[in-house]
């Protein structure tokens, strides 16, 4: 519609109709992308979405779909569900364990993934494939493939030991990127605690330039996320200059290097390397996008630490 007059007619899902005992309750922008999607309810009670782009179903997922609310509840208005207050809210439920699976593996999120091992998009919810989307483009500015994922990733881990190449199981996911064009944008404002240029002089392997800097909320405190940012080209200023410093959301870091980004996220003390299993790498680090999630309604962890 556009001034009271129908401005276009299109059909929405034609080939998959909904049954009739599934009803319209209303739309909204449920996934933030500048999109309104539509919001079904069936006579029994379950509530469901279907999230649009470009006047197509780009997504459809159920709303506590365990324990349908009965019908004595009535829908108020988009406002006041549950999965528009904060983001992705609803996934609230989902252990850390939870979390370190679904993001366990690139072919998880791309169809051809860099090490092989098959499509397995279809064990990765499709929130969680969003909420990757979002962090890429949040330091890219598009989305970008994601080249290894977090502590699961077996065809990485394989590649690894067929290698001899020791703590093969990744401590972060890698993001592709092109080397010497692409800027490093930081996710969140933090303050700035070690920087530095990895170079091993005995192997001549140069690593990259790393930044790990503290997770900051609005109020200036710490929420108990390290963030490691890897692989890069040397900043601006040089190593030295950015630590201790306290940086904004979105202030370029550096150069991608190495083809790719390495990010990583801390929440407890020690290192933040590769491990020798998954269990050793989920006990030292968390899931970047559990992070970014997180970091997004403003949870905390619950131990600070320094």
């Amino acid at each position: 519609m556009k001034n009271s007059q129908v401005s276009e007619r299109f059909n929405v899902d034609a080939q998959t109709p909904p049954s009739l005992d599934w009803k319209i309750q209303g739309g909204g922008d449920f996934n933030r992308d500048g999109t309104s999607d539509v919001l079904w309810r069936n006579d029994n009670g379950q509530v469901h979405i279907w999230t649009m782009k470009n006047s197509q179903v780009s997504g459809r997922f159920n709303v506590d779909a365990q324990t349908p609310p009965s019908l004595d509840w009535k829908i108020q208005g988009n406002k006041n569900l549950v999965i528009t207050n904060g983001y992705y809210r609803e996934l609230s439920s989902l252990t850390d364990n939870d979390w370190d699976v679904q993001s366990g593996d690139d072919n998880q999120f791309e169809q051809n993934s860099i090490y092989g091992g098959g499509d397995q998009r279809w064990k990765t919810d499709d929130r969680i494939e969003q909420i990757y989307s979002d962090l890429s483009a949040s330091i890219f500015g598009s989305r970008r493939t994601m080249n290894t994922g977090y502590a699961f990733d077996k065809s990485y881990s394989d590649w690894r030991k067929a290698r001899n190449i020791p703590n093969a199981f990744h401590s972060g996911i890698d993001i592709a990127a092109t080397t010497g064009e692409d800027n490093v944008k930081v996710l969140f404002r933090g303050v700035v605690v070690q920087s530095y240029h990895d170079y091993d002089s005995k192997t001549k392997f140069d690593n990259g330039h790393w930044m790990a800097i503290d997770e900051l909320d609005a109020a200036g405190n710490k929420t108990g996320r390290r963030w490691w940012y890897g692989h890069m080209q040397s900043p601006a200023g040089g190593p030295k200059s950015w630590i201790g410093k306290t940086i904004e959301a979105g202030t370029i870091l550096a150069k991608a290097g190495m083809g790719h980004l390495h990010l990583a996220v801390q929440n407890v003390s020690g290192s933040i390397g590769n491990g020798t299993s998954a269990k050793d790498v989920q006990n030292r680090s968390m899931s970047p996008i559990q992070a970014f999630w997180k970091a997004k309604n403003g949870i905390k962890e619950a131990k600070i630490w320094n």
